[in-house]
């Protein structure tokens, strides 16, 4: 119910005004003000309002600065700040401004700079989810990079944010989503060096992704993003063995891709995103 949500989120900032606060308060009011700001940019977004959305979330980014600004050593600061740009620069990809997202992605990578992190953690060990903020901000940067063919750049991102997933994927082995996204990094590293011409690479490294997304969908196989992402994987090992003009050894892949996706079909046919991506693998092996 996106618009009377949007009038309460535009009533919250009305009765909240940090100028006017008490000294005791104004620190507080301020986070709540950046907390509105945020969730009102990230409605403005779902609603299509990207504009507005901008504007919103560039708000939130400049409260939650003045709030690290008063408070340089807080470690949950700068990973509150560091969260406002990656809205930030979702919504600038969203709106295809490639070199606006690429700096926001970078932003976050400066604010949670790993010395800056141990500094304000006062010498205790970086806690997760700051390397999981780090992780993810490096496989954007990735796919920025990747799509404007900076493919050098690109395996360098993939490749810092493996660094930190494979190190949360091994220090946290029941968290699935840890594996999910070492998975997800794998298969786009794989389909860099499949543009580079380093087809033995890029298939060792789809195929430790079809590893990981297969013992996923084997310990959940009710959860439709592990089996769309081992679809994806299946097909993209099966596309890069057909651009060595290896056609027949490439279909076998194809059909898994296919086969997998009917089957979380059958489950339940209204996932959007199964039926799209069962429509692309079909058409994939259609053309091989």
């Amino acid at each position: 119910r996106l618009d009377p949500a949007e009038q309460d989120f535009r009533q919250a900032l009305t009765l909240v005004d940090p100028l006017r606060s008490e000294p005791d308060s104004a620190s507080e009011d301020l986070e709540t003000q950046a907390r509105v700001q945020g969730n009102l940019g990230l409605l403005l977004k779902e609603s299509g309002r990207l504009s507005e959305a901008e504007l919103m979330l560039h708000q939130a980014v400049a409260t939650r600065e003045k709030l690290l600004e008063q408070k340089p050593a807080s470690l949950p600061l700068r990973g509150q700040l560091a969260h406002a740009w990656n809205n930030l620069g979702t919504l600038f990809h969203a709106r295809r401004q490639a070199v606006e997202a690429e700096r926001a992605f970078d932003k976050i990578l400066e604010i949670l700079d790993p010395d800056l992190v141990k500094q304000a953690a006062n010498g205790l060990p970086e806690p997760a989810k700051y390397q999981h903020q780090r992780a993810h901000a490096w496989n954007n940067l990735g796919m920025m990079r990747n799509a404007a063919a900076r493919h050098a750049d690109a395996e360098k991102a993939y490749r810092q944010a493996l660094a930190i997933k494979e190190k949360l994927a091994d220090t946290f082995p029941s968290v699935p989503q840890y594996r999910h996204e070492l998975a997800g990094t794998l298969s786009n590293l794989g389909a860099v060096l499949g543009s580079t011409n380093r087809m033995d690479e890029a298939q060792t490294a789809h195929q430790k992704a079809v590893q990981l997304y297969e013992r996923l969908v084997a310990d959940f196989p009710a959860v439709p993003q592990y089996v769309v992402g081992l679809a994806g994987v299946y097909s993209n090992m099966g596309r890069l063995i057909g651009d060595q003009g290896q056609l027949e050894s490439s279909l076998p892949w194809l059909a898994k891709s296919v086969e997998t996706l009917e089957g979380a079909l059958r489950r339940d046919p209204r996932v959007a995103k199964v039926r799209e991506s069962l429509c692309v693998a079909c058409w994939t092996r259609a053309m091989t």
